[in-house]
């Protein structure tokens, strides 16, 4: 076997040497289809190695720099690739991600530049608008505010915010209604996770260029965030009306934002139908993550699982998907999937200021819940789910459909039931219990009907404001319910104490201790 072993590994290492510069970027390109982005960037980089002339490697690790969110680093990338030796629909899709970003970032000297490159290349009636609007922008521009602008589009792109911010002020202090200032402060706050702010930037850009359909639809998202559903869709109408050359790009996003809207207002139909539109232009993680919700809310949930896998495919961390993963997952008895999907979904949305939880969220959010007290992961984290669901809420979201069900690493004869408001106030009594937080621990322990181990936390927590009669009543209400508890009573120091010091509670005591004999 050790022969056989270092046979493979020398033909592997062999041929592996003799691969030349286009087998590794095709290799990479294998690579890159299956996301397997580690071993793409390593193949890509081998290739240029012994390539370095070959643009299109810098195609595809401009793209998986553009998936890591690092679009200043992608742009980079994609500007060496053009410079080089290049596949000509590898090089025109690089170009149009360049002029849109610098149009994205309105900076109108960059869009300029490149727009020239482009149209070197090919002719494109959009790209001789973006390179006028460049030029328009160029001359309407006092020396002072471009230079404060440009300076802050660097700042912001290297994430020092408040700078960059400073830089963007200094040109309207200038200039009060100078466009590139207000948008980019815009761009900025809601990088910031400053929505309100950012949405007044938005509006105050309306104000000058009431036909700018970029400004209505960056105030559309903002309001989407903010829960102002009827308002977004409003925006979303007048973008659609006054962009008279729309593109691929613009219908993606326009309809999967009408899509989201009209999810939160719970009108499925319009939803699907506006998802379906966003997909036939792009199948990009959020908008598939979308319509997996929207067919889970639909009791569709064959198709909605596997809108969720593909989405999760390409973004591990899309909430949408996650929701419909854990309900899915959990449908299916698939306890440990629905832990760890819910989980995942905990976790994205914690630190997410402006995101409304949809009632799925909040049954996902009572899976991780109830799953992290029966597995003993306490922490104070859970009390952002406390924070967001109420007891009203529970029992509103508890007594519809889908329902949830008790995990199975709950005992043996509650793991087929259906995990109610009780099971809530139960799980969230041994919350503030195990937090030490007495009073409220007996507050939710006390709602809880015929639960030995609720009685018995109870008996335990209030042992010292309780007389013997009283402490023996709760436990043998307890035992009664769920008979095991007494092995717990026998075994537990805080009763031993009690029966060495009161003789009515030894004389309890000692007979359950005898009964376990």
């Amino acid at each position: 076997m050790i022969k056989y072993f270092f046979i493979l590994s020398f033909f592997f290492t062999f041929f592996s040497g003799s691969l030349n510069a286009q087998d590794f970027y095709l290799e990479g390109k294998k690579a890159f289809g299956s996301r397997n982005y580690r071993a793409a960037e390593d193949l890509f980089r081998k290739a240029l190695r012994q390539n370095p002339g070959n643009g299109n490697p810098y195609f595809y690790r401009g793209y998986m720099k553009e998936y890591q969110k690092k679009n200043e680093e992608a742009i980079e990338l994609y500007k060496t690739g053009i410079s080089l030796r290049m596949d000509s629909d590898l090089k025109e899709k690089s170009f149009w991600k360049i002029v849109l970003y610098y149009k994205y970032r309105q900076d109108w000297n960059n869009l300029q530049i490149y727009s020239n490159k482009f149209l070197k290349f090919k002719k494109f009636s959009e790209v001789e608008k973006l390179r006028n609007l460049a030029e328009e922008n160029l001359k309407n521009a006092a020396p002072a505010e471009h230079t404060f602008v440009v300076s802050g589009i660097s700042k912001m792109n290297e994430e020092n915010f408040d700078e960059a911010r400073k830089d963007f002020n200094s040109a309207l202090k200038i200039n009060s209604e100078y466009t590139p200032a207000l948008w980019n402060l815009g761009l900025l706050e809601m990088k910031e996770d400053l929505i309100p702010e950012a949405a007044g930037y938005f509006r105050r850009l309306i104000e000058l260029k009431p036909e700018e359909w970029e400004y209505r639809y960056k105030l559309a998202i903002c309001l989407y965030r903010l829960g102002q559903y009827d308002l977004s869709l409003e925006e979303l109408k007048k973008a659609r009306q006054f962009n008279t050359d729309p593109g691929k790009r613009f219908h993606h996003y326009i309809n999967l934002s009408e899509g989201l809207v009209y999810l939160e207002l719970n009108e499925l139909n319009q939803a699907e139908n506006k998802l379906k539109k966003s997909l036939s232009y792009r199948k990009t993680g959020f908008a598939l993550g979308a319509m997996s919700r929207c067919l889970m809310m639909k009791k569709n949930y064959t198709e909605a699982k596997h809108f969720s896998q593909k989405a999760l495919q390409s973004d591990s961390r899309q909430k949408d998907a996650l929701i419909t993963a854990a309900l899915t997952s959990h449908l299916e008895n698939s306890s440990e999937k629905s832990y760890r999907y819910s989980a995942d979904y905990f976790s994205s949305i914690q630190n997410e200021k402006y995101y409304n939880i949809p009632e799925n969220g909040k049954r996902v959010l009572l899976i991780y819940f109830s799953n992290s007290i029966i597995k003993n992961k306490i922490s104070p984290d859970l009390e952002f789910i406390l924070e967001h669901i109420d007891d009203k809420t529970a029992d509103e979201i508890l007594d519809s459909k889908p329902k949830l069900q008790i995990p199975k690493e709950d005992t043996p004869d509650r793991s087929d039931r259906e995990y109610t408001s009780d099971d809530f106030f139960f799980f969230k009594g041994i919350f503030f219990y195990r937090n030490r937080k007495k009073d409220q621990a007996v507050a939710y322990l006390s709602r809880v009907k015929n639960r030995g181990l609720a009685y018995y936390l109870i008996a335990k927590i209030n042992i010292s404001n309780n007389s013997a009669k009283e402490t023996i009543q709760l436990l043998k209400k307890a035992i009664d319910t769920e008979s095991m508890i007494q092995f717990l009573i026998i075994s537990d120091k805080i009763f031993i104490d009690l029966a060495e010091e009161n003789q009515e509670f030894s004389g309890f005591y000692q007979s359950i201790k005898s009964e376990t004999r």
